[in-house]
């Protein structure tokens, strides 16, 4: 399977994993490259199957789990020690149940505002699944790109460039799937489950107070000044605390 995907080489035997939201790809994470906080890690962040440069195999559906099996084989390509997965929005869903390989060299996960409960399904995704396809298609993706241009935040529009990059039919198709696994209660329980330190976080503009009601004792962190898109609205503070978090991971001071 062909997936795009951008990497920098590294200093260390670290890896980090970043795994774009609904309607995103790579360039979700185009500031991580240039912050110096970051620049001994190895980075790979991909395009998901059917977004950005990466095409979908024509007898593939691009659910959840078939994400979390593309990243697998993409991961095969690479020697590491330590993965760090750093998936935002709909990127924590496969990137949760990517950590069910028993085999992956898993050494710490940050959630960026990554769907885990049926709260995380808020209205994008939510209305385009209760959707039928044809009319998503012709009417309503059309709709959702124009007011994603005319945002006036930067980000917003932003992610419309990407957007336009994304089929509708994959854009709807990822939207069943993440609702359905984001009701399921699975991926909270998977994160919950996990040993090695994690990490989430959220921006003060965007937070869902319902959702971090469910997380009881797992760390959370907020970022000042910022929505949705963390990484991109405020890299600096972001990867400053990314860096400092992965640090801790490596010298077992967050555990």
């Amino acid at each position: 399977m062909e997936i795009y995907h951008r990497y920098r080489t590294g200093d260390t035997n670290a890896l980090i994993l970043f795994i774009h939201g609904l309607g995103g790809d790579h360039h979700s994470f185009d500031e991580a490259w240039e912050s110096e906080a970051l620049q001994h890690y190895a980075l790979l962040a991909p395009d998901l199957p059917g977004c950005g440069n990466s095409p979908l195999p024509s007898d593939q559906t691009p659910t959840m789990p078939f994400y979390a099996k593309a990243l697998d084989q993409l991961l095969l390509g690479y020697t590491f020690e330590h993965l760090h997965i750093v998936a935002h929005s709909m990127g924590s869903a496969p990137g949760l149940l990517l950590t069910q390989n028993p085999q992956l060299k898993l050494a710490s996960f940050v959630n960026v505002e990554g769907n885990l409960v049926s709260e995380d399904a808020g209205m994008l995704s939510r209305r385009t699944a209760e959707t039928d396809l044809d009319t998503f298609r012709t009417k309503n993706y059309l709709k959702l790109i124009a007011s994603a241009e005319r945002s006036k935040d930067r980000d917003t529009r932003y992610w419309a460039e990407q957007l336009k990059r994304c089929p509708a039919e994959v854009y709807h198709a990822k939207s069943c799937s993440l609702v359905e696994w984001s009701d399921s209660g699975e991926l909270l329980q998977i994160f919950s489950a996990l040993t090695v330190p994690k990490l989430y976080v959220y921006g003060d503009r965007s937070v869902n107070l319902d959702v971090l009601k469910q997380l009881d004792a797992i760390p959370q962190q907020k970022i000042s000044e910022c929505g949705h898109f963390v990484m991109s609205e405020q890299p600096e503070a972001f990867y400053s605390l990314l860096a400092g978090f992965l640090e801790g991971a490596t010298t077992g001071q967050n555990t």
